[in-house]
């Protein structure tokens, strides 16, 4: 019996998610990003070069403006609580598709009580569950054009460099448990965890090796206009039978 930890890429054959209807979440409080976003985590999935799907998870509805940056302009849209999707009593989930004529190559934004920016950078991320997808669609607001970059690349998502295997609990290996955790990471702008949190899993027997191999595993920072920013990213464990 082998289990793994990795990042989920395009390309990559991989096993098939549990469903949101059969994951088990970790208790509220939770912070599911670096602790100077109060508690919020952003992700973004491109889908071309006019959209991107942005997910926010959080400890409350986020409502307010959320700034997006194109490949020369930037634009804002505006979010509500009608655009929310409860999957848990713990947590709050919004998840809106951002069309922006510019691209949509970064989001941040500004949680209540935080003391930093939630940064999310388009990546090729495979969703970590079949409703990481906006059904709700929201145009961006050209705001002006934003100042040229002094770097070759001036977005990058986070990413893993190594990551660390993860060992199954004896009880859970009797009990023929397997499946995929996902563990949404917050990582610093050095690349530093800074947060671990379980996001989804199939047993909260998963719930302790997960984490520990997710914060052993190491990070590269997102990059947003040539600076590295902290951001969140989802780090998958696979438990298969053997």
């Amino acid at each position: 019996m082998r289990m793994w930890a990795s990042l989920l890429t395009l390309g990559v054959v991989f096993c098939a998610v549990p469903t949101v209807a059969t994951a088990q979440f970790q208790a509220y409080p939770a912070v599911f990003g670096p602790p100077c976003a109060g508690g919020y985590s952003a992700e973004l999935l491109g889908r071309g070069s006019d959209r991107g799907d942005f997910r926010i998870v959080g400890p409350r509805p986020f409502t307010g403006d959320v700034t997006v940056f194109g490949q020369t302009r930037r634009g804002h849209v505006g979010l509500n609580s009608a655009q929310q999707t409860s999957r848990s009593p713990f947590i709050s989930i919004q998840i809106v598709s951002i069309r922006n004529a510019d691209g949509v190559e970064a989001v941040s934004f500004r949680p209540p009580g935080a003391s930093c920016d939630a940064s999310a950078v388009a990546g090729a991320a495979v969703p970590v569950d079949s409703a990481f997808f906006g059904s709700t669609v929201v145009d961006a607001v050209d705001d002006g054009a934003l100042e040229p970059t002094s770097c070759e690349r001036p977005y990058r998502p986070a990413s893993i460099e190594r990551a660390m295997p993860a060992a199954i609990p004896a009880i859970a290996q009797q009990q023929g448990i397997s499946g995929r955790v996902i563990v949404l990471v917050g990582v610093d702008e050095t690349g530093r965890v800074v947060s671990a949190q379980v996001y989804q899993s199939p047993s909260a027997l998963l719930y302790t090796p997960s984490i520990f191999a997710a914060r052993k595993s190491q990070f590269r920072p997102a990059i947003l206009r040539c600076a590295p920013v902290s951001s969140t990213i989802a780090f998958a464990v696979d438990y298969t039978r053997g």
